[in-house]
């Protein structure tokens, strides 16, 4: 009874953990083509949930730094994933550029040294939540076995 009870609270508290990431994403103009919005799903298994996300995403907030193994060229793949962004965007940019911009010295981003406004506020609250309603579930647990099995009348 319980382990159902948790599991529906682990996944509310991590469907609306989503909502208010893909909000502060919003907020700061960061779904352009909507790929790391839609990667997130919920997982609840046993009593363990799990947000998952694009293997990119914590560049939400630390952005992409330079890549160690620099490429003599800019591989293909990532130049394309780049220019749908920058079509998504409608900018007027070179793709290879700002490709080879980014595998040399990092994006935008992560030169101004990333930002915190993304996912990390959210993580704690979602954690205290979860902890909170868990408790709240045993408190009414414990109520109820008291209750059920407490003090018996003995007549004499």
């Amino acid at each position: 009874m319980l382990s159902e009870e948790i599991r529906q609270i682990l996944r509310e508290e991590l469907e609306d953990l989503r909502a208010r990431i893909i909000a502060n994403m919003g907020k700061a103009d960061l779904v352009v083509t909507g790929k790391t919005r839609d990667s997130m799903q919920v997982e609840v298994q046993g009593n363990a949930g799990v947000l998952t996300g694009r293997r990119a995403f914590a560049t939400l907030e630390t952005g992409s730094r330079p890549w160690s193994r620099k490429p003599k060229r800019v591989p293909k793949f990532f130049a394309d994933l780049i220019g749908e962004w920058i079509e998504a965007r409608g900018l007027d940019l070179n793709k290879w550029a700002v490709a080879h911009s980014i595998i040399h010295k990092g994006s935008s981003l992560y030169r101004k040294g990333g930002r915190s406004d993304i996912y990390s506020p959210e993580l704690q609250k979602t954690i205290d939540r979860i902890g909170e309603r868990i408790l709240d579930q045993y408190a009414v647990l414990v109520t109820d076995r008291l209750i059920i099995n407490g003090p018996t009348k003995i007549e004499a």
